[in-house]
């Protein structure tokens, strides 16, 4: 009808090409050419072309990659409408996800990765790797930095540090089993109060912990650990001369008595 056609149904098509229900088509398909040069070959002629999936309530809309014709093995791309994120996930050939998804979450930019709720900029829910073996590298140049002052945390509050074995528990919603060390966030708050945060997951204001002032605070500790060294050999030092300048006394006041005869034996 008008150019129109209606695979499926009676009804009055809404575009080009309606199809209700599925379409078996052996060859390549073109959207928008006419030599398409894959299974489906979409094709436009403005600046921006978009394929649209939708879902028909406020629920999950996206693209399922599978291995073969007979296995379930893949991937899944989707879009969780309840959630408002976007979830790549793997499947066995059982069709059942793996539990290590990639998330990013429309309305704050999150991402995350073996989680679906992250609550920071990246999130890793596990061990991350950075094979080269440096650091992480930081902006650190003098001209881009101001309000500059000495930093004294040190030995003191290193000592009131009470590093810790644990494992998260279900609520936290990270791997259960695995053991950890670390420490109370609570606890560390108490010492160093800059390096603890807050962060809401869930409706529920938890406690984060940002230690990258702790390699400072260790310096600091190194450093008055080498002063203090520093100072106990300068006291030995004048200890052992002491020491000295008395057996030499001593020495001397054996000789006169002896010169007077008095047996020391």
């Amino acid at each position: 009808k008008n150019g129109q056609v209606n695979v499926g149904s009676n009804n009055d098509p809404d575009n080009e090409l309606s199809v209700d229900g599925s379409a078996n088509v052996t060859g390549n398909v073109g959207i928008g050419t006419s030599s398409p040069q894959s299974n489906l070959h979409v094709s436009g002629t403005n600046d921006e072309e978009w394929i649209d999936i939708r879902s028909g309530q406020n629920d999950t809309s996206g693209i399922r990659l599978r291995e073969r014709l007979t296995s379930e093995y893949g991937v899944n791309l989707f879009f969780d409408g309840d959630g408002n994120r976007f979830i790549m996930d793997g499947v066995d050939n059982s069709g059942t996800y793996y539990d290590n998804p990639f998330t990013f979450t429309r309305n704050d930019g999150n991402v995350g990765i073996n989680t679906v709720s992250p609550s920071y900029q990246l999130e890793v829910d596990g061990d991350a790797a950075k094979p080269s073996g440096s650091s992480w590298t930081v902006t650190s140049d003098a001209r881009l930095k101001k309000n500059v002052s000495s930093y004294k945390d040190g030995l003191s509050d290193i000592m009131k540090i009470d590093p810790v074995n644990f494992q998260y528990n279900k609520q936290s919603g990270f791997d259960a089993e695995e053991k950890h060390v670390g420490v109370i966030a609570q606890e560390l708050k108490e010492v160093a109060p800059y390096m603890v945060g807050t962060y809401e997951k869930d409706g529920e204001e938890y406690y984060s912990m940002n230690n990258s002032a702790m390699t400072y605070m260790l310096i600091n500790a190194v450093q008055q650990l080498e002063q203090k060294n520093q100072e106990q050999q300068q006291v030995n030092k004048q200890l052992r001369a002491q020491n000295k300048k008395l057996k030499q006394e001593i020495s001397r006041i054996k000789e006169a008595l002896q010169k007077e005869g008095v047996n020391l034996n």
